[in-house]
């Protein structure tokens, strides 16, 4: 649910203009719901990781930096549950 609220607001967003930063850190939150459930259940994560990725592209022409924001979420979460390794991380 958190995921398709967040969909449609960028997706009506895009269609209708700039809603405003409270409206965005919103739409942020309802992702990091999302992906805070989807930490603890690897494989519900699985299902829906596509889906998030078109939140990330429907988001893009936003602003407020919220595409970067939701894509930085989605790499968070991908290296806790070691989808790939870190490149910042000191061998």
């Amino acid at each position: 649910m958190h995921l398709a609220f967040a969909t449609e607001a960028a997706e009506l967003s895009a269609a209708y203009g700039d809603f405003g930063e409270r409206f965005y850190n919103s739409l942020e939150s309802s992702a990091e719901k999302f992906l805070n459930y989807a930490k603890q259940h690897p494989e519900f994560f699985s299902l829906h990781e596509a889906e998030f990725e078109n939140l990330i592209s429907t988001a893009d022409p936003l602003g407020y930096g919220v595409s970067d924001d939701l894509g930085y979420m989605i790499d968070d979460v991908r290296l806790e549950l070691e989808y790939y390794d870190d490149p910042d991380e000191d061998e």
